[in-house]
């Protein structure tokens, strides 16, 4: 378990901030600021699923799953801990991502860690801090909470420590907004570029993404376009619809495509099979 070095050397290779080091040295100030302001020795911030936002400004860390805290110290030291370990090999789990130097991961019960190791290693993060500050007080699972509360009786909710310090932009920031609405605008484009009578909702909604990805954005969620029935609907997306009769059983090209792309990797007979599958998806 946990095989390769994920220390920050074993990082530094993979390792391409989203912004300079002064910009994250900025948010790091700004953080301390509001902990001086509401005296607390140190912050403890809590992400899940609902929102990683919180730990990706602070540490450039873009966690595939699980929970994560950031522990910030009034020295300006700071750790993370996260429990979001596939495989319980931090590296391909998207650890890489973390410019921080004290990265901490819990192999979780998945991989026969205890529950609550995540929030256990964040309390010990704390050192001998102890006016503490909760910031993600919202969101936090009770069982995290219950056990941050029981190693550390004095924590207190300081959710503002965090939305203060991320409520000014910076000029860099600013400057990643106004590129953010550049490319969307340009993917907007190339859905009304696409529209047309018999494209179907998935090939105006690829055309999207295609325009994002060589801009080099990416999708903060799936993207759909969407018309028809369902068309009133947030979030819905809707299935190709296009059918193929093929040995006299008619398909839906979902279907098909499924079972191209759900079997290679199980196919014999390398390139030969791979190119039965291309040519599948080809014919549709």
């Amino acid at each position: 378990m946990m095989d390769l070095p994920y220390d920050l050397p074993a990082r530094r290779p993979y390792l391409e901030p989203e912004f300079s080091d002064a910009e994250y040295d900025r948010r790091l100030q700004a953080v301390l600021a509001g902990m001086a302001a509401q005296g607390l020795d140190a912050l403890i911030v809590h992400c899940g699923a609902s929102s990683y936002a919180s730990i990706r400004w602070l540490t450039s860390y873009q966690p595939f799953g699980g929970t994560c805290f950031v522990v910030v110290r009034s020295d300006g030291g700071m750790t993370v801990t996260t429990d979001g370990i596939l495989h319980a090999e931090p590296m391909h789990s998207m650890v890489w991502t973390c410019r921080s130097e004290d990265v901490r991961c819990a192999a979780g019960p998945v991989y026969g860690g205890a529950p609550n190791e995540v929030a256990t290693l964040a309390a010990d993060a704390v050192g001998k801090a102890r006016r503490i500050g909760l910031a993600g007080s919202a969101s936090i699972p009770q069982r995290f909470h219950a056990e941050l509360s029981r190693r550390l009786p004095g924590l207190t909710p300081a959710d503002a420590v965090i939305a203060n310090a991320r409520l000014i932009k910076s000029v860099d920031e600013i400057a990643m907004m106004e590129e953010s609405g550049r490319i969307a605008d340009a993917a907007f484009a190339a859905v009304f570029a696409a529209l047309a009578p018999g494209v179907e909702e998935t090939e105006v909604a690829a055309a999207a993404v295609s325009a994002m990805l060589r801009r080099g954005a990416v999708e903060s969620f799936r993207t759909c376009v969407v018309g028809g029935r369902l068309a009133g609907l947030k979030h819905s997306y809707p299935p190709a619809e296009a059918a193929v009769r093929r040995n006299g059983v008619s398909r839906s090209r979902r279907q098909l495509q499924g079972l191209c792309v759900g079997h290679q990797p199980h196919l014999r007979g390398g390139r030969e099979a791979a190119g039965r599958c291309g040519r599948t998806a080809r014919d549709l």
